[in-house]
């Protein structure tokens, strides 16, 4: 009989092996806030006897969206052995995750993965992204940016720049330089590289990149900064890293999209399912997000989702205000069911697979 528990010091070991037998031998060191010891009532096990067979992860994070702060838990490293799959026992682990999440009002979850358990449990794979491919001939190079390897020294500099981003993930300190360790860690195929962009030797922003060795292309996985320094840069880091093209994602409200001359972009989601945990949470927050955009939109709960907005009323269920809320790129955008352009909508994510992704 499978019996269901949170980690302890024993079980927590177990649960980082199966994840490295399920997915990749580096997952202990790059997922260290996931499966670090103070986030044991976090992690979602199923035991056979005293054997860890499945789990489910999540790690709270606060998300600052222009000042609003949602309570978002990143779910990540869902697996279970081999032996013992379709027996549901992982969905009974994401529901009971669930009830901590209610506990703890979170707003919202960001699962690392779409389809399957995660649509049986109400996530959709939602959000609306830009993904730019930008050939090196179409970028032009600035005599007064300078580009270097990230270095520990630069720390307070970085953090200080992470910090006056308008739609981040908030991190303490201490969390930014775990992340800078873990989320670093080099897979097989693929490597993170950090540099810092400088003008007259002052650090003014910094690109952390997945780098494929053999690519000719190079990917953007985090970026932070003047937004006009960061794009004179984009030159710079192409040929720093020998590489003909230039791939990055950012959220449509991002100022880099008035910048780049190079069209069309690609519409993407987060390429991660998200599910609202806690409405009543969520919409209070959202109010107050709607608010700060002088938006005359409100929103209220019970039961299903009420939209007032131009003196009429829409009713959604959980899975078209979802949609509506966070956006998608398939979505029809003359709707008669749903308000048209309220200002701040689709919720400006940042892109989910960042530093914190999980």
């Amino acid at each position: 009989m499978i019996r269901y528990q949170t980690a302890n010091s024993k079980t927590r070991t177990q649960a980082i092996q199966l994840s490295i037998d399920t997915f990749k031998s580096n997952m202990g060191d790059q997922f260290t806030l996931l499966f670090s010891q103070k986030n044991q009532k976090h992690m979602f096990l199923g035991l056979d006897d005293q054997k860890v067979v499945s789990m489910v992860n999540y790690y709270p994070s606060r998300i600052s969206i222009d000042g609003v702060s949602f309570l978002a838990a990143s779910i990540g490293s869902v697996c279970t052995n081999k032996a013992y799959r379709g027996q549901n026992i992982a969905s009974t682990l994401l529901h009971r995750a669930e009830k901590q999440m209610l506990k703890e009002s979170v707003d919202f979850t960001i699962i690392s993965g779409s389809g399957g358990i995660y649509e049986r449990f109400g996530a959709l794979d939602v959000g609306y992204m830009h993904e730019y491919h930008l050939a090196i001939d179409k970028l032009q190079s600035s005599q007064s940016l300078k580009l270097r390897d990230y270095q520990v020294q630069d720390f307070d500099s970085v953090y200080s720049i992470y910090q006056k981003e308008k739609r981040r993930y908030i991190r303490s300190k201490n969390e930014f330089k775990q992340l800078l360790i873990s989320q670093r860690v080099p897979d097989e195929d693929c490597d993170y590289p950090m540099v810092v962009l400088t003008e007259q030797d002052k650090i003014i922003g910094y690109y952390i990149m997945n780098r494929y060795p053999k690519a000719d292309d190079i990917w953007i996985k985090e970026l932070s900064g003047n937004r006009n320094k960061l794009y004179h840069g984009f030159h710079l880091l192409l040929k720093y890293y020998k590489k003909t093209e230039l791939r990055f994602i950012i959220g449509p409200e991002d100022r880099l999209n008035g910048l780049i001359k190079v069209k069309p972009f690609k519409k993407i989601t987060q390429e991660a399912s998200i599910r609202i945990i806690h409405p009543t949470s969520f919409v209070t927050k959202l109010n107050m997000y709607l608010d700060k955009k002088h938006e005359t939109c409100r929103v209220f709960y019970n039961g299903n989702y009420q939209i007032f907005k131009d003196e009429k009323t829409y009713i959604m269920d959980d899975k078209t205000f979802t949609l509506w809320v966070f956006g998608h790129p398939k979505k029809s955008v003359n709707n008669p069911n749903e308000p048209q352009k309220v200002v701040g909508i689709p919720l400006p994510l940042p892109w989910s697979h960042n530093l914190n992704y999980q």
